[in-house]
């Protein structure tokens, strides 16, 4: 095969020029496209799953509240489980970037009450076990076991209705 018998003339053609120079930027615009669109979904998909991971954190928590609250203003029954708080510390995480500021801030807040109330369940598991709700002289008075008990009791019902409203503002 000689070289010279190859015909170059198409390679010279300004419309064959502008139809490949057409389509790489048609295909290129299309890629730009579809790769924005399917970022815009999996955001979307990490939102939603996000959300409703931390939807399902606030209802155990907030079924947990009303069993406290429950246990503490009808028996003599000692709450000794805790709340689910590291979950949602793990969701809060993920979501960074993913959900608004204002919903990750308010469920920080809610959780932070959370572990408040777990310190004082554990006060409260302290005075019962150990001082078997009394103090003995000479033993610093902290508090008795049904102020510490009336005082989870508030806290738990102020944190039921911050439940409910963090509901609402996560499925809005």
């Amino acid at each position: 095969m000689d070289l010279t018998s190859i015909d170059l003339t198409p390679l010279l053609s300004l419309k064959d020029y502008w139809y490949a120079t057409a389509s790489a930027v048609l295909g290129s615009l299309i890629a730009l496209w579809l790769t924005a669109r399917q970022r815009n979904s999996a955001r979307k998909d990490a939102e939603k799953h996000a959300r409703k991971a931390l939807l399902r954190s606030i209802q155990f928590n907030q079924e947990r509240l009303f069993q406290i609250v429950s246990q503490l203003t009808s028996s003599s029954t000692v709450p000794n489980y805790s709340l689910d708080t590291i979950g949602m510390t793990l969701w809060l995480q993920q979501s960074h970037g993913i959900l608004n500021d204002d919903v990750r801030q308010a469920v920080d807040a809610y959780r932070y009450q959370l572990d408040h109330i777990a310190v004082k369940l554990n006060q409260h598991l302290l005075i019962v076990t150990i001082y078997n709700g009394t103090f003995d002289e000479g033993l610093p008075r902290t508090a008795t076991e049904a102020e510490v008990r009336q005082s989870i009791v508030m806290h738990a019902q102020q944190q039921i209705e911050a439940a409910s409203k963090l509901i609402r503002l996560m499925t809005e």
